[in-house]
């Protein structure tokens, strides 16, 4: 859990596909767990780094280093 986002749209997509097949919402399957899949991966991004975008570092990223 070392990005909140990350978990809690996990949590999130897969409360919706557990209430998509226990109760009477009756949503397509293969659409509802793309977008559970696509919403982690939009939030998600590797425990070391800070920032996002152009400006994501990593320390200690020697091919990385702003001078």
């Amino acid at each position: 859990m070392k990005n909140w986002k990350t978990t809690l749209a996990g949590a999130v997509g897969a409360a919706v596909i557990i209430l998509n097949k226990y109760s009477g919402i009756d949503l397509p399957v293969a659409e509802v767990t793309a977008l559970a899949i696509f919403i982690v991966a939009l939030v998600s991004k590797d425990y070391d780094t800070t920032g996002a975008g152009a400006e994501a570092e990593k320390p200690g990223d020697a091919y990385n280093q702003k001078y």
